[in-house]
């Protein structure tokens, strides 16, 4: 091969490389850029508010029991409330039914006719009048022990409010008569001081009347005095002068 077909070579082989670089460069995707994730800061949930239990309020032990609510407004028992806390089973005739039943007799009746009028009213509800008499029985027998039940449980009720309102009242008493005594201990109190005070008010009247006195005294003090002092002393006099000089004598003598 000639320098000419060399120098050829080398600068096609040159070209080649450039275009190849071109075309690489042109072919290679551009880098995608990734952004950075943005820390958002999680949300602070506020603690839940713990809920407080309400206060048991306490009842007044002054207060009195509801005796009212098992009574009806006509004087007779609140079934509903006598025998709240009482399973009673169903019956068809009812202990308060045959009640109705046996009042509403005249009095003298029969024990026949109560019987008969006993059946009658049972024959409404059911059939079986034997099996219907063993019910009866046993509601009147639940209904019993409910009433005696709510009954204790009343006086008991009683029995507290009456303690508790007799316990106030000592309460009160005593406090009233502290009360009393400390009424008579301020009187005592204020007398003695009004007296002191009298005193005090008649010696202090007497202190401004007797310096009315003694500033009246004063002042005829001041005035004798000063009439004094007009006058000479005896020193100073003539007739002392001629004495202590024997003249008075000489006068005499002529």
């Amino acid at each position: 091969m000639g320098i000419g077909a060399k120098l050829r070579q080398a600068i096609t082989s040159s070209f080649i490389e450039v275009r190849m670089d071109d075309a690489e460069a042109q072919a290679a995707p551009a880098p995608v850029l990734v952004p950075e994730p943005v820390l958002v800061p999680e949300p602070v949930l506020a603690p839940k508010p713990e809920s407080v239990p309400e206060p048991v309020r306490e009842m007044d032990p002054l207060t009195p029991p509801d005796l009212n609510a098992a009574l009806r407004t006509d004087g007779s028992l609140n079934d509903d409330v006598v025998y709240r806390e009482a399973i009673l089973a169903q019956v068809p005739f009812t202990a308060e039914q045959a009640i109705d039943v046996l009042v509403e007799l005249p009095s003298g009746v029969t024990s026949r006719r109560r019987f008969q009028a006993m059946q009658e009213a049972i024959s409404v509800a059911t059939d079986d009048l034997s099996h219907a008499g063993h019910l009866v029985v046993s509601d009147a027998a639940q209904k019993m022990v409910s009433l005696n039940l709510h009954l204790n449980r009343s006086r008991e009720e009683l029995k507290s409010f009456r303690r508790n309102v007799a316990e106030e009242m000592d309460r009160l008493h005593e406090q009233l008569n502290r009360l009393r005594i400390l009424v008579d201990e301020t009187n005592a109190n204020y007398n003695a001081l009004d007296e002191a005070g009298r005193e005090r008010v008649d010696n202090l009247t007497g202190i401004i009347a007797f310096f009315d006195e003694f500033q009246a005294y004063l002042r005829s003090e001041e005035s004798v005095n000063e009439g004094s002092a007009a006058e000479l002393p005896a020193y100073l006099r003539d007739d002392t002068a001629r004495k202590l000089l024997g003249m008075h004598q000489e006068k005499d003598a002529a």
